[in-house]
């Protein structure tokens, strides 16, 4: 049944009164007070599933036992509809009856970890739900307790059940001590004996100032150092003990009395009075009181004198006479606040938070004394590193007209991370999109008119905002609606500092919590003992990328200070290297700019030893020896190293590396080297080729490394130290191969004829570098391999030092016996010749040059540049370059860049291509200016290009691309990019076109290629004449298409690799056709 009253408020009239009865059982609720204990539950309730909707229940518990006597309360299951304030579905407690005080009000997904231990002998609870969300509700057990009660009177004793005996497991007793009006009560304890624990959260002592157990908390008490001396502010304290499963000590003994002068007391209220005793009249001689004032956690107070004001001092210092107050519930010397005596009033006093002290003492004669009004004011300051700011009134709704400012105290060097834990505020307008009725402003800095950062309103649950301190939070509503209201939790993260320890971790501005801040400048210096140096591992790293890491940046120097060198400058996501120090001190700088932000990083640094100390570093001084570091001499390494030495031989010699001694920590079971080892790396740094891995007393064999770089890494644990190693390096000469400098000079070199016994080898590496923008011609002249095994006995030639996917010419088997020229695209280019045996039957010989301008390429496809692209070319230029592709192919060129001087009949500068290999062979067109020429198609397998520029301007020059194909058309096109078209592009290709261009960027670069033009006759099925784009290799693959018509607004195909086949099949074209393409990788 539910009754509606409803008026609307014109005319007062009597109301109305009535009464009901009901033959019905009660779907819920009822009488509770079965002995010892019982149970009782939302209706229905079997773990799984939900409570109804509409629900009203009422259940009265009832304590049969008289006196020294508890209800407790405790959970098995609660879980019902969440709500900031319980304002949906809700289970409430109040003391007696429907009208008694409240006790508690629960709701939400658990139920309160507080021990539920009332002291009254009746408790009504009522269980209410609405029309909206269902849970699965809650199971409640009670139990009537053998201690605790009501004590009224003027003093009185508690003691811990059993005491002076051990308290009990599981015990829980609430006392409710109540003195006559006006007075107040003071709690003594002569004896405490409580198990301890950090957070008192095992066994322990509560005592509420109130009478209620949900009253504010004085203080939880544990451990076996007895409290001080509690003052209430009222008639009434409720002290709580509970006890859990586990140890028992001795309880406690504690006494209360209670006083009438009004003086002193710990008071949770908004606003109040002290006073001095008897005030208007004479305070008595040897006062003292001590008042403790705690408002709600979003307010400050501010405390007003009467003028009528005397507290005779007679040192005129207010040395034992005075009244003063502090901030917050500590008589500290940092938060006084004011101290007073004589004859004048203070002023208004404001404290920074929710809470004060005050302390009266008077050692003269009788005075009038002081009355002082206290009132709270929302708004606070906060000086901690973390904690909670909340709305007026939280978790209930806060007033109307509010302005409210919240200040965090923090230095620029720090960073407030600001969270929304929970917010409802009035919605934004929907006029103006503003917060224009109730809002936060959250302003950098100290003042309310400075531009905010942020204005939020509405529900809107922001991410964790970073700003530089101090930070000011203004909170302000109108005349009309509320909310709930708003929690945040704050930290303060700092900006840089000192870490003077042996071994630490430090982490970016708000790092694990939220991307760091911008407009940061942090100096984080770190020094360790004397004669040790730091070695710094990077754990996680994401800065905003830059070009050189101008923008967001973390620099590391070797030094206190900037102007020290240099050790790394680190951005993007990359893990960095491990960076040494070189001497006791580092210094970290992390800069941000205004734009982006990312996650930050997380370094670990540690003292070590460093090359002063024999632990790593450069050598490069022939046969030279050195061992495992020993510093206090003991015969046995050091613990906790990372030693890395540095071996750099000359150009064309190579590193033998011996060890005359060798005895470390074993393996581990799993057998490998995981507590202190030796690391060989075959090259300039610990990302070269590892060598190999050494530990235990197995003297490892010597080892010749493949160039003039060795790195040797020594890393040893925290435990067992062993004698160490004694290794000794000499340089020796490369048997073949080497680094050398291409000149206009041919020069000529060869494979050895015999092999170094020092050097065993089976594969010869040149370098051969040209100045910039030149290139390398090598030309082979000698050339046999030991068998025609093509994975263990072959030539190969590679563009640049780092192929980066460039194709790699191998000659090898059958097709070894002609090798032609080969020119590099790049200043450099690679000789690799691998061999099986090592006799007359493994050799090489070729020469090497800078190339010039003239060219023969012999091959189905490649690229042709100008001479120093992509500079511009010099001027008095001649050159000439014939193309020949296999017999019966023909050669298709498209023209990727172009910028040649422009003149009339290109009579200037020009880039001729004649059909065939000769200067006379029939010209095909010549070219100047910038406008890109179209695809060339020859009609045999040569082309002739001459290239000749004048003594006066030059230009850029051109890239081209080409490549052959028997059918007229297709064929290989590799580059990062290009273009490339069907034949006679831009006419029309002719009838029974088959194209198949087979499109192979470097290996890591996945292609993309764009329609440029695509006009293909036909009916519209794309049966006979299309186009088809296939993801990969070859006809195989996964492909897209087929094309065919007009459109040149198709999407760009993105391949999952580097490689495209592309097909082209017409067989007919009666209109106008033809396709272009392009590629970019």
């Amino acid at each position: 049944m539910k009754v509606i009253y409803f008026t609307d408020g014109s005319r007062p009239y009597g109301g109305f009164t009535a009464s009901y009865t009901s033959s019905e059982d009660a779907v819920c609720g009822g009488s509770l007070s079965n002995s010892p204990g019982g149970n009782f539950t939302s209706p229905g309730y079997n773990g799984v599933s939900n409570y109804s909707r509409s629900l009203n229940c009422e259940w009265t518990l009832s304590n049969p036992n008289q006196g020294n006597s508890s209800i407790y309360i405790h959970f098995e299951d609660f879980y019902l509809e969440s709500h900031q304030d319980c304002q949906f579905d809700v289970l409430e407690f109040r003391v007696g009856n429907a009208e008694g005080p409240l006790i508690w009000r629960l709701c939400g997904p658990s139920a309160s970890t507080v021990p539920l231990v009332i002291p009254y002998p009746q408790v009504w609870v009522h269980f209410v739900t609405n029309e909206r969300v269902e849970h699965t509700g809650f199971h409640a057990r009670y139990s009537f307790t053998d201690c605790g009660g009501i004590q009224i009177g003027e003093s009185g004793v508690i003691t811990s059940p059993n005491y002076p005996a051990s308290y009990d497991r599981l015990t829980h007793c609430s006392w409710l001590l109540e003195a006559p009006q006006g007075h107040t009560i003071t709690l003594t304890f002569s004896d405490f004996d409580i198990e301890s624990h950090a957070t008192c959260a095992w066994d322990s002592v509560t005592v509420r100032n109130g009478g209620s157990p949900g009253s504010p908390i004085i203080g939880q008490y544990c451990g076996t150092s007895n409290p001080g001396p509690i003052q209430s502010g009222s008639n009434q304290l409720v002290v709580i003990f509970n006890s859990d499963h586990s140890v028992q000590n001795g309880g406690f003994y504690v006494t209360w009395s209670t006083q009438t002068l009004g003086c002193g007391g710990i008071l949770h209220s908004d606003n109040g009075t002290i006073r001095s005793p008897h005030w208007p009249q004479n305070f008595p001689e040897n006062s003292r009181c001590s008042w403790t004032v705690i408002t709600h956690e979003s307010n400050h107070l501010e405390i007003s004198f009467d003028s009528n004001f005397l507290i005779p001092s007679g040192d005129g210092q207010c040395q034992n006479s005075f009244l003063k107050v502090w901030a917050g519930t500590e008589a500290a010397d940092t938060a006084l606040l004011s101290t007073n005596c004589g004859n004048v009033a203070p002023g208004t006093i404001i404290t920074p938070r929710n809470a004060l002290m005050a302390v009266f003492q008077s050692q003269e004669a009788p005075a009038q004394g002081f009355s002082a009004s206290f009132v709270s004011r929302c708004g606070s300051n906060f000086t901690k590193p973390s904690g909670y700011i909340v709305s007026p009134n939280y978790p209930r709704q806060y007033d109307n007209n509010m302005n409210c400012t919240y200040f965090i105290e923090a230095n620029p060097k720090s960073v407030v991370l600001l969270t929304f834990v929970s917010f409802h505020l009035e919605a934004r307008s929907a006029v103006t999109g503003s917060c224009d009725s109730d809002g936060v402003r959250i302003i950098p800095g100290r003042s309310a008119a400075s531009p905010p950062l942020a204005a939020v309103c509405g529900d809107e649950l922001l991410s964790p905002i970073t700003v530089t301190g101090p930070v000011l939070l203004n909170f302000y509503s109108d005349s009309h609606t509320t909310d709930f209201g708003f929690k945040f939790y704050y930290q303060i993260t700092s900006c840089g500092g000192a870490f003077n320890f042996s071994t630490g971790l430090i982490t970016s501005p708000a790092y694990s919590i939220a991307a760091y801040p911008n407009d940061m400048h942090c100096w984080y210096n770190i020094t360790v003992g004397d004669n040790k140096v730091i070695l710094l591992k990077f754990i996680d790293f994401d800065v905003v990328p830059s070009t050189f890491c101008s923008q967001d940046y973390l620099a590391v120097y070797d030094g206190y200070n900037i102007s020290d060198p240099l050790l790394g400058k680190f951005c993007g996501s990359k893990l960095p290297p491990n960076v040494k120090s070189s001497n006791n001190s580092m210094l970290l700088v992390f800069n941000t700019d205004s734009f982006q932000t990312a996650r930050g990083w997380k370094v670990a640094f540690r003292q070590t030893l460093g090359p002063q100390q024999g632990c790593g570093g450069y050598l490069t001084g022939p046969g030279q020896t050195f061992t495992s570091p020993d510093s206090d001499s003991n015969g046995r390494y050091d613990r906790n190293l990372n030693c890395i030495w540095f071996i750099i031989a000359p150009v064309n010699k190579v590193i033998k590396l011996t060890f005359s001694t060798f005895t470390l920590e074993s393996v581990s079971t799993m057998g490998r080297c995981i507590y202190d080892y030796v690391k060989l790396y075959d090259g300039d740094s610990e990302n070269a080729k590892l060598a190999g891995t050494f530990c235990g007393s197995t003297v490892p064999a010597p080892f010749v490394s493949s160039g003039n770089f060795l790195t040797v890494q020594f890393v040893s644990d925290v435990n067992i130290e062993r004698e160490g190693f004694n290794a000794t390096y000499t340089f020796i000469n490369m048997t073949c191969g080497g680094t050398y400098n291409a000149t206009w000079i041919p020069q000529n070199i060869s494979s050895p004829n015999s092999s170094n016994p020092d050097v065993p080898v089976s594969t010869c590496t040149w370098v051969f570098e040209a100045p910039p923008h030149q290139q390398v011609q090598i030309a082979v002249w000698a050339l046999q391999l030991h068998s025609q095994d093509c994975h263990q006995n072959y030539l190969e030639f590679q563009d640049a030092r780092e192929s980066n996917g460039h194709p790699r010419i191998h000659f090898c088997g059958r097709n070894a016996s002609t090798v032609p020229t080969f020119y590099s695209s790049t200043s450099t280019a690679i000789v690799i010749f691998k061999f099986e045996v090592f006799n007359e039957n493994s050799r090489v010989g070729f020469t090497y040059q800078i190339a010039d301008c003239n060219r023969h390429y012999n091959k189905a496809f490649g690229h042709l540049k100008s001479p120093g692209w992509p500079s511009d070319y010099n001027n008095n230029m001649d050159c000439t370059v014939t193309l020949t592709a296999p017999q019966n192919h023909t050669i298709s060129l498209f023209f990727h860049s172009f910028g040649i001087e422009d003149s009339s009949e290109c009579r200037h500068d020009f880039l001729e291509v004649r059909n065939g290999s000769e200067s006379s062979s029939p010209l095909l067109g010549t070219y100047c200016g910038t406008l890109l020429p179209n695809p060339i198609f020859s009609q045999n397998n040569e082309l002739y290009l001459r290239f000749k520029s004048d003594g006066a301007t030059s230009g850029r020059g051109y890239e081209i691309t080409w490549t052959s194909s028997p059918s007229g058309c297709g064929g290989t096109l590799y580059g990062d990019s290009g273009s490339f078209a069907s034949p006679g592009y831009p006419g029309t290709y002719p009838n029974n076109t088959h194209c198949e261009w087979a499109i192979i960027a470097p290996a890591g670069r996945r292609i993309t290629i764009s329609f440029y033009f695509i006009n293909i006759d036909d009916p519209g099925d794309c049966v006979h004449n299309y186009l088809i784009l296939y993801d990969g290799p070859d006809v195989n693959s996964p492909f897209s298409g087929p094309y065919c018509g007009t459109d040149t607004n198709i999407a760009p195909f993105v391949a999952s690799s580097h490689q495209v086949f592309v097909e082209l099949h017409a067989e007919y074209a009666v209109h106008p056709s033809a396709i272009q393409l392009t590629w970019d990788s």
